[in-house]
Parts: C-alpha cells; structure tokens; sequence
C-alpha cells in the first residue's frame, strides 16, 4: 500500500497465498474497537490504519488480510480483451 493511496482507486487483490481475488476500489483506512468492530481511523490515535477495500463481487476485505495495489485501469481493460479472445500477449 502506498500512503498516498487515494479514495476509490482501484486496486487488484491478492490473498495470502497469492491467490486472485480481482479487482476492488479503495475505501481508505479504518480501525477497530476492543470486539473488532469497524471505526472511523483517527490519524495519530494508532500506528496505522486499516485499508478497507470493496471487491467487485461486493465483499470487504481488509488490508492486514490480503496483498493489494493499485492497477492501470486501461491496462486492466486491454489484458481482459486479451483473455477473452485467447490471444497470447507478444
């Protein structure tokens, strides 16, 4: 993650053993209460924040939990054409 991240990039989503989880938009940092309940991140009350992050098929899945980045929206686009077509990248 970069700290310079902004609010609803997107963001391609690994899981912990670099699984494809596709492609989510960046909710920005969160924390948690004493029984893991989401909370608003106040900067300076913590280490760090949470990055929250809504994939596409609608779950939330949190930072600490996954490998994530932000991604070439165009690129994304012209690797999915690829796909679809079954033309191997030159």
């Amino acid at each position: 993650m970069s700290v310079e991240t902004k609010i609803g990039a997107r963001v391609r989503v690994l899981s912990v053993d670099h699984k494809d989880l596709g492609l989510g938009t960046y909710q920005g940092l969160v924390d948690f209460d004493d029984e893991d309940n989401e909370i608003p991140y106040v900067e300076g009350e913590d280490a760090f924040g949470h990055p929250k992050i809504l994939l596409d098929t609608g779950e939330i899945i949190y930072g600490i939990q996954c490998w994530w980045s932000e991604v070439d929206e165009e690129l994304e686009v012209a690797l999915a054409e690829v796909e679809k077509i079954g033309q191997p990248l030159q």
